[in-house]
């Protein structure tokens, strides 16, 4: 085989596309990985706060259920005075969940609050937050004396 002194074989410049392949695929994969690690977990934290705050959601609907409209509409003064409520903390893989509820009575036209809640209508607002890190999830409905 001649071999030219200005140039490279065929050979060598395979070996070298195929020796830098293999190096960029050695340092790439801890890169990779460690990237889809972080990921996963951001995704399992944020389904457990959703999670969570949906749980809050179907108590609220459970502590109206079966209420007259008088009962209804005491229920609901009495939980927008003490509002914000926080409930017990929960403890999940390690990480601290803490639950808080917010209510508003509104009246029918939605946009002027009625402290008497006459008109059946409250502005729930459930928050979940992460400890140590700070993360937050908020779920707010409207829950009305028909209905969610």
């Amino acid at each position: 085989m001649i071999r030219n002194k200005s140039g490279a074989t065929l050979v060598e410049i395979v070996m070298t596309v195929m020796v830098i392949s293999i190096a960029a695929m050695a340092l790439g994969a801890p890169l990779m990985t460690a990237s889809r690690a972080t990921g996963s977990k951001w995704f399992y934290k944020r389904a457990a706060l959703a999670n969570l705050a949906r749980q809050q959601a179907e108590l609220v609907a459970r502590d109206f259920a079966g209420l007259t409209p008088t009962q209804w509409s005491q229920q609901a003064v009495s939980l927008a005075a003490t509002s914000p409520v926080a409930m017990p903390d929960k403890v999940m893989d390690g990480v601290t969940y803490r639950a808080t509820r917010s209510f508003t009575c509104l009246s029918s036209d939605l946009a002027t609050q009625d402290p008497a809640c006459a008109d059946g209508f409250v502005l729930v607002t459930v928050t979940i937050t992460s400890s140590p890190d700070g993360d937050t999830y908020t779920l707010t409905f409207l829950k009305t004396a028909g209905g969610v």
